[in-house]
């Protein structure tokens, strides 16, 4: 039985090497936890005793597999954080590897600064010193890696739109934590202690571990690249909506103008019959009035200002391309769905049908939307005509007819209806392409 003190020192590293990681881990997910504040305390305080006990069977126990061991810790950190986010595993698995590379190099820098201060004491396993030398490497790195994760990762974890490069992206920090692993474990003949404790190794992996950091901001910085060319489309979009808005009330204005210039005219030989009591031709007159084409085009399709506006983009649109464009929409002034959302999910679906019309060879073209709202959720449909087989769907994936590669669009309306729990399905039979979304507010 190990000595009470060996027990404390062996612990206190084990939480030194953990805790300090698992909770700038959930801090950057800290928005998106499954479970309320206090539950997440709980798993993290079981994590905290399951890691005292692998340090202390590692420290204790001499044939213990050192390598076997940290692999099962890594899974075990996995299956924590992947039950406690609410975020895709590529982007749960991305932050937990890249943490735990640099706990890796933590270890690393530790236990060469032990050496130089501590030398005789760093020869043996989970010393005070040990800790000491942790704790002393941590108030150097966690400063500057806070600001580099609160500027560089945290903006590309927090956006919601990016979540399907995450099932490559955490290949990356995965290579560099195999390399590590391959390192320390596999590639050292002497044993970890004496490789940690020469200082040219620390400079190595320190060289390292730069070059993993330069790696991952050249990641972020693509990653916000993109994101910023998804906005500026749909900025284009909404420019375009609104300019058409801007014509037709152009259009209005100047139809108003005329209909009250012409009105005079009418009153006048109104007033003339009326005068000379000739009631016969005051009567004809008003007939041929009222069967005059003075009719103008409808400015509201539906109540809310910016579906509105996009529905009558795309009718115009329509019908300058020869296609039937029906409307049903029950739709309120407000709803619980934010317009830059609204914008995206019927700016892309009605782009898209419109397109498909286009390039289609039959003659009668009709494009049918409906849209409901209840209290409690919003539903619509958009078909349209489309005689030619649609390669677009493949694996659950929408893949664009416009270019090489999935469709940005359809992709980012995939994400906005995941965000409310919904469903947005697309169908084809013969001559229709049918596209459902359900979304509950």
């Amino acid at each position: 039985m190990p000595e009470l003190y060996r027990i404390i020192e062996v612990s206190v590293y084990s939480l030194l090497n953990f805790l300090p990681f698992a909770i700038i881990g959930l801090y950057l997910f800290r928005h998106t936890l499954r479970f309320s504040k206090w539950v997440v305390a709980i798993f993290l305080l079981i994590v905290s005793v399951l890691q005292i006990g692998v340090g202390n069977h590692v420290a204790f126990y001499p044939n213990a597999v050192v390598s076997v061991l940290s692999l099962l810790s890594t899974l075990m950190y996995a299956m924590f954080f992947v039950h406690l986010v609410k975020a895709p595993v590529g982007k749960s698995m991305f932050v937990l590897l890249f943490l735990s590379n640099i706990a890796n190099y933590t270890v690393i820098a530790s236990k060469c600064l032990e050496g130089q201060l501590f030398p005789e004491l760093a020869r043996q396993q989970y010393r005070w010193s040990f800790s000491l030398s942790m704790v002393l490497v941590d108030l150097m790195l966690l400063v500057p890696l806070y600001l580099y994760i609160s500027r560089i990762i945290a903006p590309v974890i927090r956006n919601q739109n990016n979540s399907r490069d995450w099932h490559f992206l955490w290949l990356i920090p995965g290579v560099f934590y195999l390399v590590w692993y391959y390192s320390i474990y596999l590639l050292n003949e002497g044993s970890t202690i004496e490789m940690a404790l020469r200082p040219s190794n620390t400079l190595v992996f320190t060289l390292f571990n730069l070059g993993a950091l330069l790696v991952y901001f050249v990641v972020a910085r693509l990653l916000h690249t993109h994101e910023q060319n998804r906005m500026l489309e749909e900025q284009k979009k909404i420019a375009s909506i609104q300019l058409l808005q801007y014509q037709k009330l152009q259009e209005k204005i100047t139809e108003t103008r005329r209909a009250r210039h012409d009105l005079r005219h009418h009153m006048a030989v109104l007033n003339g019959y009326l005068k000379n009591r000739d009631y016969e031709k005051l009567d004809s007159y008003l007939a041929d009035y009222s069967r005059g084409n003075y009719e103008t085009d409808s400015l509201r399709l539906c109540n809310h200002g910016m579906v509105n506006l996009i529905l009558l983009h795309f009718s115009e649109l329509a019908r300058e391309h020869g296609i039937d464009f029906q409307v049903e929409a029950a739709l309120s002034e407000k709803i619980a769905v934010p317009e830059t959302e609204l914008s995206v999910l019927f700016g892309n679906l009605l782009e898209n049908a419109v397109d498909a019309c286009i390039a289609d060879s039959c003659r009668e073209k009709k494009i049918i939307v409906r849209i409901k709202e209840t209290p409690a959720s919003l539903y619509f449909t958009i078909d349209n005509t489309c005689h030619q087989k649609m390669e677009c769907f493949q694996s659950n994936h929408y893949v664009s007819t416009k270019h090489e590669g999935e469709g940005i669009g359809i992709d980012s309306c995939q994400k906005i209806v995941e965000r409310y729990n919904g469903i947005m399905k697309i169908t084809q039979d013969a001559d229709m392409v049918y596209v459902s979304v359900l979304m509950y507010l």
